[in-house]
Formats: C-alpha cells, sequence, structure tokens
C-alpha cells in the first residue's frame, strides 16, 4: 500500500467536507411551516419587527407595506401595530388575513387615520407588533414583540 503525504491527505478533507456545503448554499431548502399555533404568532411578531426595523416613520405612514405571516394551520392571523404618543396609546394599523393551510403569507397593512398622524410628527418611533393566530381547532395564541422605527 502506498502512503500518502500528510498535506494532501489533509487537502483531501478540505474537499470532501467543503463541497456538500457550497451545494446547499445554491440550493436552499425553503423553512417548514411553524408546527404549532404559538411558533406561528411568534415567528411572524419577528419578522414584522424586522421589517420595521429597516423603515422610517414616514415610509410606514405611506400605509403601502405589505406584512409577512406565518402560519401553522388554517385559521386567521391579525397583526395590530401600536404606539405611545404623549402617554397614549394609539393604534397605527392593522393587518388580518384568513389563511386555509400552514405556510407563509402575504397580509396587506391598513393604516388608520390616528396612526397617519402619530407618524407625521416623529422621526424616532418604538411600536408595539400584537400577532394574534386563532387556529380553527383550538386556542388563540398572542405574541407581542417592540420594533424601533429609525
Amino acid at each position: 500500500m502506498k502512503k500518502v503525504p500528510a498535506p494532501l491527505v489533509a487537502l483531501a478533507l478540505l474537499v470532501s467536507v467543503s463541497a456538500p456545503s457550497a451545494r446547499a448554499s445554491l440550493y436552499p431548502i425553503p423553512s417548514a411551516a411553524p408546527s404549532t399555533p404559538a411558533a406561528a404568532a411568534h415567528l411572524t411578531a419577528n419578522d414584522v419587527s424586522s421589517e420595521l426595523s429597516g423603515m422610517t416613520p414616514a415610509a410606514l405612514g405611506k400605509g403601502v407595506v405589505e406584512l409577512r405571516a406565518a402560519a401553522s394551520g388554517p385559521g386567521t392571523i391579525s397583526i395590530v401595530l401600536s404606539v405611545k404618543v404623549h402617554g397614549k396609546t394609539v393604534v397605527i394599523g392593522s393587518a388580518r388575513r384568513a389563511v386555509s393551510a400552514a405556510g407563509a403569507l402575504e397580509v396587506p397593512f391598513k393604516l388608520t387615520r390616528a396612526g397617519a398622524s402619530a407618524l407625521a410628527g416623529h422621526a424616532h418611533l418604538k411600536i408595539t407588533v400584537a400577532v394574534v393566530f386563532h387556529p380553527q381547532h383550538g386556542p388563540k395564541k398572542t405574541a407581542k414583540v417592540k420594533a424601533s422605527l429609525e
């Protein structure tokens, strides 16, 4: 049996280990739907929070926003955005969609008149994102997350 020098063995191991990861980046595996209603609510709240974190109040004030959501099965998903302005809680807007199957979806966001005026006068705001997923069978689950508009 022929002996292989150590540097060539290490190079062969490096190539064989890195090849599958390079292939995986070319063909990404789609994310699976959340398995429980609570997971769907938390995942949606985090997705909405990350979407809003890059926005300005003026951009959100235009009211033309599609929010990403995830459902664990058939039911209804509701998203409410609110903010505290001068000690009062103001609902900026809401979104609601009926879902027939598990998976990702986009929900159109509807701005309220009070929300538009609250967003108009501020450069930085901390928004509360409340997501409620009410499955067809079972209790509803709620998740709340804070996001800041810069």
